[in-house]
């Protein structure tokens, strides 16, 4: 019921504002919000590349907000087991932030850790534990120990150890 609503909110701003008006957008993240967390994956795809597309059309493609669906796009990718292409993603991801905010940004942070997870998951735990070292030490400098931020790097670390013991 709540995606028939998002999708008429859709429609008409796009009607009003154009598809790449931030209204439009706003509605869209609800709405890929939504699928997401209904574990609907194709249909988040859907509109993760349409986001994509009005990040890319609106900034550019090297722009940190890019960034962020290039990363939502990797996980899931991650989600549906396509570790080669969610590698591809999250690199793509990282290198923007890296370029554009250096190596002091929880986005690159962030990035880092994705990539790890990926990395974990194809059992390629000697990649992954260093990405996952320097996200760690990264949110630790600028968010605290106890950032809920660094308390998920941490634990994703501590997983990845836990896999490579087995």
């Amino acid at each position: 019921m709540a995606r028939t609503y998002y999708q008429r909110a859709i429609n008409i701003r796009d009607v009003l504002f154009g598809p790449q008006h931030p209204s439009t957008e706003a509605v869209q993240i609800d709405l890929y919000t939504l699928v997401r967390h209904h574990c609907d994956v194709d249909m988040a795809m859907q509109f993760c590349e349409d986001l994509l597309s009005t990040n890319t059309r609106l900034f550019r493609c090297d722009h940190p907000r890019t960034a962020l669906w290039l990363s939502n796009k990797g996980d899931l990718h991650m989600v549906k087991g396509e570790h080669d292409e969610a590698i591809s993603f999250h690199n793509r991801a990282l290198s923007i932030n890296q370029r554009h905010l250096h190596d002091v940004s929880t986005s690159t942070a962030t990035s880092l850790n994705n990539l790890a997870l990926v990395y974990c998951a194809k059992s390629l735990h000697g990649v992954a534990l260093p990405l996952f070292a320097t996200a760690f030490n990264m949110n630790k400098a600028m968010l605290g120990e106890t950032h809920r931020h660094t308390d998920t790097v941490r634990y994703n670390h501590r997983l990845c150890l836990v896999a490579l013991r087995q």
